[in-house]
């Protein structure tokens, strides 16, 4: 199987905490694999710097020409202004998300109890179920 992304001796410091230190990690073409840590271990700075959205002090990533890394971050950035309708399903119009089984089940069983006009900046302020 052909290599598709590697670190090798990657080192990661902060002032009060070694993150990684002399990290070699390779993956290839149609591996699967699981990064599985304590909180705080550093899974998501590894995955940052795999990634190419941060570097590590010393050490190198290498990436094969024509591979593309996609990272999803822990939490969405949504303008405070925005209606959590609109953070959801954007501009389409209803009978274009609601005719999907999927996308109504998904917005029925996590967003059933929130109203879809509420802007993103005042879901704090909702009262609690």
């Amino acid at each position: 199987m052909a290599h598709l992304l590697g670190a090798e001796g990657i080192s990661l410091s902060f002032p009060t905490k070694d993150v990684f230190d002399d990290v070699t990690v390779g993956i290839d073409e149609g591996a699967r694999i699981g990064v599985v840590g304590r909180n705080g271990d550093g899974k998501s700075t590894l995955l940052r710097i795999l990634a190419g959205r941060q570097q590590p002090d010393s050490g190198r990533v290498t990436v094969r020409g024509g591979t593309r890394i996609g990272m999803l971050d822990q939490s969405d950035r949504l303008p405070e202004d925005e209606t959590v309708h609109h953070a959801v399903v954007g501009d389409r119009a209803e009978h274009e998300w609601a005719g999907d089984a999927k996308v109504r089940d998904v917005v029925r069983g996590l967003l059933g109890d929130l109203p879809w006009d509420t802007r993103i900046g005042d879901l704090g302020q909702l009262p609690s179920a």
